[in-house]
């Protein structure tokens, strides 16, 4: 088992939304580079961020600041939020991000994700689907696209 902490980035700062939404935004006094360094002297050697600006905008304000703490520790992370292009994959794989997180860019462009990447960027990759356990069935929620299995 492998225990991540993360970080939630919105407008540069370290925050939690209240189950998921957007409306409900607790903003936390730690600079988001020092909680980072932090938890690599905690003993941790990955970090899970979510771009939260990039999730609901579809670009980042948050780049500077994922790339200061990559580059100021030797945390192993993990990057999902609004990661909606080829150029982008590439680029934060060439910062130094280790997985990639993509959701719904993924459903839509798997084949162009499978002929413009190539064997080692594909493995940086993860698909992340929000699943809903229905009766009959299983819901996956994703924007723009709700399918049952």
């Amino acid at each position: 088992m492998n225990l991540i902490p993360a970080i939630d980035l919105m407008d540069g700062q370290c925050v939690r939304l209240f189950q998921g939404g957007f409306n409900t935004v607790t903003y936390y006094d730690f600079n988001p580079t020092d909680l980072a360094n932090k938890y690599e002297e905690m003993g941790f050697s990955k970090l899970h961020i979510v771009d939260l600006d990039g999730s609901r905008k579809g670009f980042s304000n948050n780049s500077s600041v994922i790339t200061e703490i990559i580059k100021s520790s030797g945390l192993i992370v993990q990057l999902g939020g609004g990661i909606r292009s080829i150029d982008k994959i590439r680029e934060w794989i060439d910062i130094g991000v280790d997985r990639i997180i993509l959701g719904s860019y993924a459903i839509h462009n798997i084949n162009k994700l499978r002929n413009s990447l190539n064997d080692n960027e594909c493995s940086k990759l993860i698909i992340a689907l929000d699943v809903l356990l229905l009766p009959e069935a299983y819901l996956i929620s994703q924007t723009s696209l709700n399918c049952l299995i």
